[in-house]
């Protein structure tokens, strides 16, 4: 799976913008997540909370759509693509 990540994060694994991890033949979009933080621990306190949710902090896209928390349990291959990066607030 082909996963891109907004500059900020990209400090927390020596400036990579993308990454490719092996997701398995079934797994989903939280589950890809969390297996790109086992292989990237400095992501972890980043990205995730206390019970290990992706933080409210975050938008996710899948394919390039982006996809609400309720939707996190989607399935996924390892041709998709994620898109991780973090909200901006603004006026």
């Amino acid at each position: 799976m082909h996963i891109k990540l907004s500059g900020n994060l990209a400090r927390f694994i020596s400036y990579q913008r993308a990454l490719d991890i092996d997701v398995g033949c079934r797994n989903t979009v939280v589950g890809a997540i969390h297996k790109m933080v086992e292989q990237y621990p400095a992501l972890n306190e980043v990205i995730l909370d206390r019970q290990g949710n992706v933080k409210r902090n975050f938008h996710v896209s899948l394919n390039g759509e982006k996809i609400r928390v309720d939707e996190f349990h989607k399935e996924i291959v390892n041709d998709d693509q994620l898109d991780i990066f973090t909200a901006i607030a603004g006026g």
